[in-house]
């Protein structure tokens, strides 16, 4: 049966999990934010062909996918602060970098440093979110009785 509202948004009275959400949320927003804005910059500003925007940003998306299971590794050895902390330095240097840069980025350029960002993404979303989900409590699974 469906469950109501309240019994859904009652995970967030955990507060750990409602704060690892949050920020999973931000990251989620800036990772399409990434996505929309690099290859349009590429596009638009540097007047580069759709063609070279996506071939600009795919080396990006490859990084992001193999990290993913390095992120994975790593949670299980160090829990989620060690990767987090890394992998979200490695994304603020990336923004850093690119909002000194932006007057002088070229599709080389952002194919340089792009791929630091979806990297620390990757380990980042994925360290977070099996960390928010590993803070609520064990249930039983559904058409169980106790």
């Amino acid at each position: 049966m469906w469950q109501t509202r309240s019994e859904d948004l009652s995970l967030f009275k955990n507060r750990n999990f409602a704060l690892q959400m949050l920020g999973f949320f931000l990251l989620q927003t800036m990772s399409l934010d990434h996505a929309f804005l690099l290859p349009n910059y590429i596009q638009l500003v540097n007047g580069k062909s759709a063609l070279l925007a996506g071939i600009v940003v795919l080396p990006a998306g490859c990084v992001s996918a193999l990290l993913c299971i390095v992120g994975g590794r790593l949670y299980d050895e160090h829990g989620a602060r060690k990767p987090v902390l890394l992998a979200g330095t490695c994304v603020l240097l990336e923004v850093a970098v690119m909002f000194l840069l932006v007057k002088q980025l070229t599709p080389v350029t952002i194919g340089v440093i792009y791929p630091f960002y979806m990297g620390g993404m990757a380990i980042t979303m994925c360290c977070i979110m099996t960390d928010a989900l590993n803070q609520l409590p064990a249930s039983r699974p559904r058409g169980t009785r106790s």
